[in-house]
């Protein structure tokens, strides 16, 4: 068995014109799962209408707010059947903050779906963490990220989740060396549970996966790259010192296999969104079931 998975977060500020070659990308690497971000009602109607009938999907809900974007899946009706859905919002941050006024945004933050891939029982998620740095922002991101960790620890079984982490602040070949936002301190971990398996769930980073499973091309990244990132996804700030990042994320669990993981940022770069596509062919090999050290 082997999938095409697609994590592309497509910038909910991206043009009509945009749409139609999104989703010739899309159905152009052969995709059999789309776990999008930043898709507003307007983009999600449009993929449907190009991508025809081949994929099923799954929405955010629709709010009213001043932010109605949120995460989508979408699936090949000839390789996958959605089982069930759950989501994760603005206003269940709300709840888990204590917060005493609802959030002015109407974001779904994070999509789990049940699904039947070829012939296996599979979790797929999409998720949009927060982008904030410091302050009560930075405190309600942490929130939610105990919330994202939580929902992928509880989950049984193979599971893929598409996330645009909006961190770390610096990507390094050794995942222990990287450095987060709200980083105080040396031991002010943050967010490194999201990243480093066993720190509140058990999924891999399936790049550096990848990475672990192929020397020669992670010799090739290192040269290149010495001091990170392991590839560009979003540029952040602006103008010439705009710096490189590698925000968006495909995690696995430890019975999946990437047999590739590619970072398209000539997708980025044709002005589509302001991320990258991240592309994986996963296969799955029911024996395994350690964590790798990376």
């Amino acid at each position: 068995m082997e999938l095409t998975v697609v994590d592309w977060n497509l910038g909910h500020a991206s043009r009509k014109r945009s749409y139609k070659h999104q989703a010739a990308f899309l159905t152009g690497v052969g995709a059999d799962l789309l776990l999008l971000q930043e898709v507003n009602a307007e983009c999600f109607h449009a993929l449907r209408r190009h991508l025809d009938d081949a994929y099923w999907s799954r929405p955010h809900p629709v709010r009213t707010g001043l932010d109605p974007y949120g995460c989508a899946i979408f699936g090949k009706q000839r390789t996958s059947t959605p089982l069930s859905v759950s989501s994760l919002s603005d206003s269940d941050i709300d709840r888990i903050d204590g917060a005493s006024t609802r959030s002015k945004r109407a974001r779904n933050l994070a999509l789990f779906a049940h699904v039947q891939a070829s012939g296996m029982d599979l979790t797929v998620a999409s998720v949009h963490i927060w982008n904030a740095s410091g302050g009560k922002e930075y405190r309600r991101k942490r929130k939610m990220i105990d919330a994202v960790a939580e929902m992928m620890r509880r989950q049984e079984g193979p599971m893929v989740v598409g996330m645009d982490a909006n961190g770390p602040k610096d990507d390094r070949l050794k995942v222990s060396e990287n450095v987060y936002w709200g980083q105080r301190t040396k031991r002010d971990r943050g967010e490194y549970l999201l990243h480093k398996p066993g720190r509140g769930h058990n999924l891999t980073d399936a790049y550096r996966k990848y990475l672990h499973r192929n020397a020669a091309v992670k010799r090739q990244v290192a040269e290149k790259h010495p001091s990170g990132p392991l590839a560009v996804s979003y540029l952040r700030g602006r103008g010439e010192r705009r710096i490189r990042c590698r925000y968006d994320i495909i995690f696995l669990s430890s019975d999946l296999i990437p047999e590739g993981v590619e970072y398209r940022e000539d997708i980025r770069e044709k002005g589509l969104s302001d991320h990258a596509p991240v592309v994986a062919r996963i296969s799955w090999d029911s024996r395994l079931g350690q964590v790798e050290p990376l």
